[in-house]
């Protein structure tokens, strides 16, 4: 089996229908010219018919590589295409526009955005809160 190399290279979005009707086109005539190019006037029980078998076994799977290729780069786009479509998702911690130029405070009196040394300190609190102190004699 021929060894194999994966390449990635981009292209314009515009120009990616055109680039996968060549690939597809490039696979249907390899397709053709092995179906043309099988012997089938062979003897079915002969040395040269298991030869032609495997010589076609070999070039499908190569056929089927490239339809593999073919398969993911439409894939690909139509999950990017779906993507593209959707709502983008809120990110946690960003406010929408509407809330553009509000304060977050809370139970703690953090503001949102607080440093984490504040961070640090209102933890070290809730600690000392919780915790009972030894009583001193």
């Amino acid at each position: 089996m021929e060894q194999r190399v994966n390449i990635q290279y981009s292209i314009a979005i515009g120009d990616l229908e055109l680039e996968v009707r060549r690939l597809i086109e490039r696979t249907e005539a390899r397709l053709t010219a092995v179906l043309d190019d099988f012997n089938t006037e062979s003897a079915a029980l002969s040395l040269e018919m298991a030869e032609n078998i495997d010589s076609l076994r070999a070039e499908l799977a190569q056929i089927d590589y490239g339809l593999n290729d073919v398969s993911k780069i439409i894939m690909g786009y139509v999950s990017y295409r779906t993507q593209s479509m959707s709502p983008p998702e809120k990110s946690p911690g960003a406010a929408p526009p509407e809330d553009w130029g509000r304060k977050v405070i809370y139970d703690n009196g953090m503001e949102e955005g607080d440093s984490k040394a504040s961070l640090t300190e209102a933890i070290k609190e809730f600690k000392e809160a919780m915790i009972p102190h030894e009583k001193s004699p």
